[in-house]
């Protein structure tokens, strides 16, 4: 028999002493330490032979605690919440940039038509009711003289249709 570690755990319960090997899973339970630890050492050298003469290994590394599976269930369950977490905030990040983008657009688009005329109207009643310095009311009345020279062809147009 080679020589190998062999970790005796013993635990006292009341008049009985409990020992153990998870290693090789030898257990035993004894009244007398003395006699318990002889008994529980002839059982393991006797599974310990019985692993060398069939040629069986063991390794602490195969033996599993079970508290590390629930470790490891727990680090899966939390990757999936982060994951779902990350997901929907950069859901909400990107509805949010696509509402932003759309009231923009939509505040600074050019309306033609009976929306721009109407809004033309209701820019001039406004300014109607105002009071005008003399250098805003020659800016207007340019703006509105280049305004004129650029549709008259039109109002020419309109005048003979309407002769």
């Amino acid at each position: 028999m080679t020589d190998k570690k062999k970790i005796i755990e013993i635990e006292e319960q009341g008049k009985y002493f409990k020992f153990s090997n998870k290693i090789y899973e030898v257990y035993h339970i004894s009244e007398n330490l003395n006699d318990g630890y002889k008994e529980f050492k002839n059982k393991i050298d006797e599974k310990i032979n019985y692993f060398e003469k069939n040629n069986i290994k063991t390794n602490i590394k195969n033996t599993v605690n079970f508290s590390n599976k629930i470790s490891f269930l727990d680090l899966i369950k939390q990757n999936m919440v982060r994951s779902i977490f990350a997901l929907l905030t950069s859901l909400i990040i990107i509805l949010i940039i696509i509402g932003f983008t759309s009231t923009f657009l939509k505040k600074n688009e050019i309306k033609g038509g009976r929306q721009f005329w109407k809004n033309f109207e209701n820019e001039l009643e406004k300014l109607s009711n105002k009071k005008i310095d003399s250098d805003t009311q020659d800016k207007i009345l340019n703006s509105i003289r280049k305004i004129g020279e650029n549709y008259k062809p039109f109002l020419d147009e309109i005048k003979k249709i309407t002769d």
